[in-house]
């Protein structure tokens, strides 16, 4: 460790705190880890995959139509999906993989969900299998049932029929994908679009004249969602310069907080003590209750607001 002003640096690596946080998530659920270095990743990836519990409107296609035979199992789906039940029992069982990477939903931003009434009888955390498959798009408001196809169909993976219909249907799903004075010269068929999604090819979709980006953003090189990576990249950068901001000003933001006699100056350690999306919280633990609040501000800067107690008065007000 080096001096500043006479002090020890801090021994702080808040990414690593991060993902050591991640990873004790993963294991208490069973999710395999893809990335070792990057845990968190892969904890955004497994949220990623699963829907949030909450209640949600219901919208359908102009194409849409239920098989007679499984209209009783849907109607069941569809009152959990108003009242807030919780969808991922009738999503594919990989989602509990950490290595799964669902293209339909990297890609197109579509959920494939199993109809049926039935708990699967070797795992009553999900639905039973049915041969028949709702494929729709999800937010934090709606369902949006597109189609209803045989899971066996061919390319069901890589329909590019299933953005014509978002296209004619819920035109401002795909407002942002849009690429404004753009042409292709030759348009994929459905097969060779499965081809190369599965070889992580990011490619564009032609809907009349109009080219659309990927809604579900696409897919990095190991088959990570890229908006995912973009986030977590985000977030790897925001706590390395908060480690660098930290070790280079800690002691002049400690003394003009006054709390430099609070600390032993010899063995400060900063970790990790909660994370939001625009809060990030450090506190020194093996010495004291201080913490300091990391605002997530313009200039990043950071704040000493006081002891544990004092920061979560601060994150409830």
């Amino acid at each position: 460790m080096t001096l500043y002003n006479g002090y020890n640096d801090p021994n702080i690596n808040l990414v690593d705190d991060l993902n050591k946080y991640a990873e004790k998530i993963l294991k208490q659920h069973n999710i395999s880890i893809k990335h070792k270095d990057s845990a968190y990743l892969d904890y955004m990836r497994y949220l990623h995959r699963r829907i949030p519990i909450k209640p949600r409107n219901i919208l359908k296609s102009d194409v849409f139509s239920c098989p007679l035979e499984y209209e009783n199992a849907l109607k069941s789906m569809e009152q959990k999906i108003e009242n807030g039940s919780n969808l991922n029992p009738y999503l594919t069982k990989s989602i509990d993989n950490g290595l799964f990477e669902d293209n339909l939903l990297n890609y197109w931003n579509i959920y494939h969900f199993h109809i049926t009434d039935k708990l699967d009888n070797r795992n009553s955390k999900f639905s039973a299998r049915s041969n028949m498959l709702l494929l729709a798009i999800v937010n934090d408001e709606t369902v949006y049932m597109l189609q209803i196809l045989p899971h066996n169909a061919e390319n069901i993976w890589s329909r590019q029929e299933y953005l014509s219909i978002v296209h004619r249907n819920w035109p401002s799903l795909l407002g942002r994908c849009k690429i404004e004075g753009a042409s292709i010269d030759q348009v994929l068929t459905d097969k060779e679009m499965g081809v190369l999604q599965k070889a992580q090819v990011n490619t564009f979709v032609a809907i009349g004249n109009d080219l659309y980006m990927p809604m579900g953003g696409g897919e990095a090189g190991d088959g990570s969602p890229i908006n995912i990576v973009l986030k977590w990249n985000q977030i790897h950068n925001y706590l390395r310069r908060s480690e660098m901001i930290l070790r280079d000003d800690f002691w002049n933001i400690t003394k003009e907080a006054g709390f430099d006699g609070l600390i032993d100056k010899t063995q400060v350690k900063l970790t990790l003590h909660s994370f939001e999306i625009n809060k990030y919280v450090i506190t020194i633990v093996e010495n004291s209750r201080l913490a300091y609040m990391l605002k997530y501000g313009r200039d990043k800067s950071i704040t000493a607001i006081g002891y544990i107690d004092d920061i979560m008065d601060y994150m409830q007000g």
